[in-house]
């Protein structure tokens, strides 16, 4: 699940996949599957004992990998190491033991699929586009490439839970479960806090390299860089599309999962 301390392969495997691979990767989500099906929905009762360890986990994965994420230069590695505080967000949910937190914590995942899918997808069309994935190399592309900076901004706002885009809604649902959990103890009050303070590094993780990329000088080196074909924007904004009706609708998701736990 590359929560801290098992993470190590992350970075190497996303950061190294072609971008198209990459974007609809969802290896760190079978582990979550698997906490959720058997040990919560089979197991309720000996599972209870796990849920402090979990969200304790998930902090400090939260934490560690927005840090770990915040110091990469190469753009494939920053969204693959933004991965690992990303689905930390998910066992934060499952930890908490509430509908509301793992149907949020689902919800998240499914709007985090959709926004990892845009970005590691506009890390593909730079490379394309410029032969370049060194984030220090690249400067003032938004001239250039106007139709992909507007997605890498829709992507981190979908990652960062900007509304009315779809991770808001979900983090809204997740954390009103983690509260509910809070409740419980002044220790998982604060654990369910500091959750959301988290939510800052999450913004700084995914506009800051935004706003290296797209923003600022020109490079002289890229003055003839062209936007990338329809054919690889097109599908991105459906994409984003689809992340605005659920964040507006969230029903249309939200409908499968009550009931379930």
């Amino acid at each position: 699940m590359a929560t801290f301390g098992f993470h190590v392969w992350l970075p190497h495997a996303y950061g190294e996949y072609p971008s198209s691979i990459a974007g609809i990767s969802a290896v760190v989500g079978l582990s979550s599957y698997i906490i959720v099906r058997l040990l919560f929905s089979q197991m309720y009762s000996t599972f209870q004992m796990f849920s402090l360890p979990l969200m304790i986990l998930a902090l400090i994965t939260m934490v560690y990998g927005a840090l770990l994420t915040i110091a990469q230069d190469d753009i494939n590695r920053l969204y693959a190491c933004s991965t690992i505080s990303q689905t930390a967000y998910l066992l934060l949910g499952i930890g908490s033991l509430t509908a509301f937190g793992i149907e949020g914590g689902i919800f998240l995942f499914v709007s985090q699929t959709l926004g990892k899918c845009i970005l590691f997808s506009v890390a593909g069309i730079l490379l394309t586009q410029t032969g370049l994935r060194d984030i220090k190399q690249m400067s003032g592309l938004a001239r250039k490439l106007p139709l992909t900076a507007t997605l890498c901004i829709l992507g981190s706002m979908i990652l960062a839970g900007v509304p009315p885009l779809s991770g808001f809604q979900a983090e809204w649902i997740m954390f009103v479960g983690i509260f509910q959990k809070g409740l419980a103890s002044s220790l998982n009050l604060a654990i369910a806090v500091i959750g959301i303070f988290t939510i800052v590094l999450t913004t700084v993780y995914t506009f800051w390299p935004m706003i290296r990329i797209f923003f600022g000088q020109l490079p002289e080196q890229l003055q003839n860089v062209k936007e990338a074909p329809l054919s690889m924007l097109i599908p991105l904004y459906v994409l984003a599309l689809v992340s605005l009706l659920i964040g507006i609708f969230p029903d249309l998701v939200m409908r499968f999962l009550h009931g379930l736990f």
